[in-house]
């Protein structure tokens, strides 16, 4: 199975080595992120190969995830963090001391969640629905 040409306006940041990495980058649209146990790993969506993994420093537990466009956001128990998608290299974070503890709930207008996605997906073959009945 091929798999997918990158953004060629992206290409060249995907294509480094990192030493954050476990093996070479790919880019985004061909890793899936999954997130437990305080840490989040990229596989690649094809495989399922592990291409990096990520611990969070502080937190424990569950691990909230957004992809937002060039970056990963990860939230463990109050502490945020944002991560190179393709290389999982940490790029900020923030504790959101006094904040509380618990499971958040992320937005950007530039992110996206599988909840989100599935949720326009349903949406959408409910007005495909209704446009053929309608006709």
């Amino acid at each position: 199975m091929a798999l997918r040409e990158p953004d060629p306006q992206a290409i060249d940041r995907w294509d480094d080595e990192s030493p954050a990495t476990e093996t070479k980058t790919r880019h985004p649209a061909d890793l899936v992120y999954v997130g437990f146990n305080s840490r989040v790993c990229a596989l690649d969506r094809d495989t399922g190969e592990l291409i990096w993994s990520w611990t969070s420093p502080h937190g424990s537990g569950f691990v909230v995830l957004l992809f937002d466009s060039d970056r990963l956001i990860a939230s463990v128990q109050g502490y945020t963090y944002c991560l190179d998608p393709a290389t999982g290299e940490l790029m900020w974070s923030n504790p959101l001391k006094g904040k509380g503890l618990g499971t958040p709930c992320i937005a950007s207008i530039s992110g996206s969640t599988g909840t989100a996605i599935l949720g326009e997906a349903a949406a959408e073959a409910h007005r495909t629905a209704a446009a053929a009945g309608a006709s």
